[in-house]
């Protein structure tokens, strides 16, 4: 077993950006917006450190209703990070149904885009 192996993604892709910060590394056809390596990691950081921030760590649930889109990546990658796990909501459920699957999923927080907040109930 090589030290390779013995990385998480998050640690990798932090090591890639180390050697190639200014290399793309996500493309959103939906805006036409790059991340170059370094970017990317940056926005991953500030992710986990305003999910830290909001007492969010290891084992803890955060809802997910967001488009499929580059912040949905960088979410996944800064719940890796500091170890929480992601519970992923279609965003085409009705209302209740969100409601449902939020109430039942332990989620101690819920990222939501702003054009998807309708379909959260109040």
């Amino acid at each position: 077993m090589n030290a390779e192996s013995n990385k998480n993604l998050c640690q990798l892709l932090e090591e890639r950006a180390g050697f190639a910060p200014d290399k793309a590394f996500l493309f959103s056809e939906a805006d036409e917006r790059v991340w170059s390596y370094a970017e990317f990691v940056k926005d991953v950081n500030r992710t986990a450190n305003m999910l830290s921030s909001h007492g969010i760590g290891k084992g803890d649930v955060v809802s997910l209703l967001l488009p499929n889109s580059a912040e949905y990546v960088i979410a996944y990658f800064a719940f890796w990070k500091i170890g929480a796990l992601a519970g992923p909501v279609n965003s085409l459920l009705k209302p209740e149904e969100v409601e449902w699957i939020v109430t039942n999923s332990e989620a101690k927080l819920m990222l939501v885009s702003s054009d998807l907040v309708a379909s959260i109930p109040s």
